[in-house]
């Protein structure tokens, strides 16, 4: 966990914008106190949630997805406005309001410091260089307090910010919650509570848990597609049609790793989340008083049974109208314990997805399945290149998508790594059916508060202006970016024989929900184009704290409609 003050040095160098005012305005025109500002801030992502689900379920929605679209404020026109659009660049930039240039999570992996290979961005402490909501919150409120649970590590951590009091994700080698924070051993005794009786709660009865579909007795009509379609993969549920039955109790002393992963591939995983933020209301009194707390839900499920079965698959759809269930009852119980005008709520997404490109395909859209053997032509034409250049150890990694070399390498003098990342980048476009490709200095200083200027782009790729340099300057970061970025076409797939993927500049991974619930926000649609580092200043307006300058994002709530 970082030190207090390395929490808010970022923050010191942001204004504050003048906090509301106290008083409102009574009909007769005489001062009147302002209603009393929410005790509890809540934060829910859907992991690889896409508009598209919320509206054709929406007439099935009666829970806390439904509470969303039915009593809150829904943004239906929701970007996210940059380029990598993977999870731990999503929560980061949610968390933060600033893009992902400014926050320094541009993806998921970044280089080793011994250049050995990549590893989780979140591996080390500082993955985060700027405040996220619970410290703006706790620097504003002092007393806050703050839970954050997810399966994913990156997910828990980041959807927090840089010091969550208590951070939580799944141990899926084991089974059981556990520290997300690196560094942080010990758990809460009411968590290690929780975790002594997960294998009960997965295997209820000593009998293995079996994923039944709960859909109405027409799922068509929910606009999902038939079940054990083209593209499909079993992934971690080792089939593609329903049901799907979990391994059985592992023996006394015998690990628990098959049970620990079917947890993270069915609704399992998202409802264990959701119970264990129950109990953190409960045992961390939030929302107890009258300074605000936060409490962060991600819920995974989505993304990792979407991955393997697409977007619009029964198993998708099923675990979306699960998850509308589970979510009731945390509401519930904030309704019970803070009251129902005390808290406010947030939902949104990571990133999108497209949908199999299989189906894809069948609809008339452009898309392809990209061979293994495509990519290790183009690896070993990079391989070939290095030698000749005297860097035959120089290539750190290459999945497709993002090329790295090893820093020190560049560093012979008789190196010139510029021309050399051009001429790779030239290499690779040659071999890989990409759409662009951008070296490090094509998108070097190019973000800057937000605003990438396009200068020399158009000169760097050998194409007309490039309506999406802007995103990729967004997700640039001089230590953490590749030397060379790849760009394919809508639809194209890479390392993906079955199932999907996201990570594109495509509408379809950039649109994303985007809904506020609780006081201050109405029951309406809102069609104005807004962004996922709106979430951050909308929520401190919305809590009555004073939002800072400085941030990509705006509050989406001014002081005329609290």
């Amino acid at each position: 966990m970082l030190p207090t003050s390395a929490v808010f040095a970022f923050a010191s160098m942001l204004a504050f914008a003048a906090p509301a005012s106290a008083l409102h305005q009574g009909v007769d025109g005489s001062p009147s106190a302002a209603p009393a500002p929410p005790r509890l801030i809540a934060f829910i992502v859907v992991d690889q949630m896409i508009p598209e689900q919320l509206e054709r379920l929406r007439p099935h929605l009666t829970g806390g997805l439904g509470r969303f679209v039915s009593q809150g404020t829904w943004y239906r026109d929701a970007w996210i406005d940059y380029a990598i659009t993977v999870t731990a660049p999503g929560h980061a930039t949610l968390s933060t309001g600033v893009f992902p240039c400014r926050h320094g999570v541009v993806a998921n992996e970044k280089p080793k410091r011994d250049e050995s290979g990549l590893q989780a961005t979140v591996a080390e402490p500082g993955a985060l260089r700027v405040p996220g909501l619970v410290d703006w919150v706790r620097l504003r409120a002092p007393g806050s307090r703050s839970f954050s649970a997810s399966v994913k590590d990156r997910a828990a951590i980041l959807l927090a910010g840089q010091a969550p009091e208590v951070a939580v994700c799944w141990d899926i080698s084991a089974g059981g919650f556990e520290p997300a924070l690196p560094g942080v051993k010990d758990l809460p005794k009411w968590i290690a509570d929780w975790n002594a009786g997960w294998i009960e709660r997965a295997t209820p009865g000593g009998k293995p848990w079996v994923w039944e579909p709960a859909l109405p007795a027409d799922p068509d009509a929910l606009g999902c597609q038939p079940d054990n379609q083209p593209g499909e993969s079993p992934g971690l549920l080792g089939g593609i049609e329903f049901p799907h039955a979990g391994p059985s109790a592992p023996a006394a002393g015998e690990r628990a790793r098959k049970l620990a992963a079917f947890v993270v591939a069915t609704p399992l995983g998202d409802s264990f989340c959701i119970d264990l933020a129950r109990r953190a209301v409960e045992q961390l009194d939030l929302g107890a008083d009258a300074v605000p707390d936060v409490l962060c839900v991600s819920l995974s499920g989505c993304d990792t049974v979407g991955h393997a079965l697409g977007p619009y698959s029964r198993e998708v759809t099923d675990l979306l109208l699960r998850t509308d269930r589970e979510l009731a009852r945390l509401f519930d119980d904030l309704d019970a314990r803070v009251g129902k005008d005390g808290w406010i709520a947030a939902l949104s997404s990571d990133h999108g997805v497209p949908d199999l490109v299989e189906r894809r395909l069948a609809n008339g859209q452009e898309a392809r399945r990209i061979p293994n053997a495509t990519l290790s032509d183009a690896r070993r034409a990079v391989e070939v290149a290095l030698v000749e250049h005297g860097l035959g150890d120089a290539l750190l990694a290459f999945d497709g998508h993002a090329l790295f070399l090893k820093p020190s390498r560049l560093r012979d003098p008789k190196t010139d790594p510029v021309e050399l990342r051009r001429h790779l980048r030239k290499l690779l476009v040659e071999r890989l059916p990409c759409a662009r490709a951008y070296t490090r200095e094509d998108l070097a200083g190019a973000c800057a508060f937000g605003h990438a200027h396009a200068a020399g782009a158009a000169e760097s790729n050998d194409a007309a202006p490039d309506p999406w340099f802007a995103l990729a300057a967004r997700s640039y970061d001089a230590e953490r970016s590749p030397d060379v970025a790849i760009q394919y076409p809508p639809g194209h797939l890479v390392l993906r024989p079955n199932g999907t993927t996201h990570g594109s500049t495509y509408d379809y991974d950039r649109r994303v929900p985007l809904v506020f619930l609780g006081p201050g926000f109405g029951a309406r649609e809102d069609w104005r184009r807004v962004r996922t580092v709106d979430a951050l200043p909308t929520l401190l307006a919305a809590a009555a704290l004073p939002v800072p300058d400085g941030l990509d994002g705006r509050a989406l709530l001014g002081a005329d409609e609290r």
